[in-house]
């Protein structure tokens, strides 16, 4: 008699992502930005600091794409907004 073997998928683990904040500061120790990396690679919101330590910029990635940014100007209390296409951003 022959002997019938059931052979199993293999079950791989769940992939484990490897999550990174890197923070850089001004020479007066006052931050100048904030930037998290998944993997490697710019993703989520990265924010830029002034002298003074107020946030006048922010930008937005995904697995390494810019997809949009953010510019304050604290003395006119103006925003400018930029939005990629994704197809032609780089």
């Amino acid at each position: 008699m022959c002997e019938e073997k059931t052979m199993l998928p293999s079950i791989q683990p769940p992939k484990k992502y490897k999550k990174e904040v890197i923070r850089e500061y001004h020479p007066n120790g006052k931050p100048k930005s904030e930037k998290t990396y998944l993997n490697g690679k710019l993703h989520g919101t990265t924010r830029f600091y002034n002298r003074d330590g107020k946030i006048w910029a922010l930008q937005r990635s995904k697995n390494g794409i810019k997809e949009s940014m953010e510019f304050w100007n604290s003395k006119s209390k103006t925003r400018t907004s930029f939005n990629s296409d994704k197809e032609g951003a780089s």
